[in-house]
């Protein structure tokens, strides 16, 4: 049921255009888990405390009640006990991210974040709008599109992290970073260019 929660909310958020954006600050978790301010890269530090910033990055912009963390981080174990054990984590994640970031209020809490400011959600974007059925065949701009998709692509979504939700939208962008490249090599036979498309397909099963 958790896990149902969770996706059910990641799905259908409106992505904001990265053009109307610029924020000093970034979240990574593809590939390692990293907060970002001002271009410097800063990992956070401990298992829970990144589970949490995941499962907040996983239902970005949207309210994620006490009872949702509390069931997601340590399962079956609500008390008293946990609440504020979950407080701590809480406070901690805030002073990594800074202020104005993590908010909280009586539905929740949630990251203040657009969906650019996030690696995973910029790379699903992009892959999804270079594999969309209106971009044209045979077309270089398309091309450059798959390319700068593939790009984007930042290693393993979420690692070291297990969460309900995690495993299918780890599944999801896995798929999407395969279709890329596997939409890339086809571009690069078209014009001829065997060598290129060859080494995309090998390194995708390496």
């Amino acid at each position: 049921a958790s896990s149902l929660k969770v996706r059910e909310v990641r799905r259908g958020i409106p992505l904001d255009s990265a053009g109307l954006y610029n924020v000093p600050m970034e979240l990574r978790v593809m590939g390692r888990v990293e907060i970002l301010h001002d271009g410097v890269a800063r990992g956070v530090q401990g298992r829970t405390q990144r589970a949490l910033l995941s499962l907040l990055v996983l239902r970005l912009r949207a309210w994620t009640p006490a009872s949702l963390i509390v069931e997601a981080l340590w399962p079956g174990e609500w008390s008293e006990r946990v609440a504020t054990r979950m407080h701590v984590q809480i406070h901690r994640l805030r002073k990594q991210l800074g202020n104005g970031i993590l908010l909280s209020s009586p539905n929740g809490y949630r990251l203040d974040l657009s969906q650019h400011s996030v690696d995973a959600w910029r790379f699903e974007h992009s892959a999804r709008t270079a594999l969309g059925d209106d971009m044209p065949d045979h077309d270089l701009e398309t091309l450059r599109c798959l390319e700068a998709a593939a790009d984007q692509w930042g290693g393993e979504p979420f690692p070291d992290v297990d969460l309900p939700g995690t495993a299918d939208w780890q599944s999801e962008l896995r798929d999407l970073h395969t279709r890329i490249r596997e939409r890339c090599a086809e571009f690069h036979l078209e014009f001829g260019e065997g060598n290129t498309a060859l080494k995309l397909l090998t390194r995708l099963t390496h």
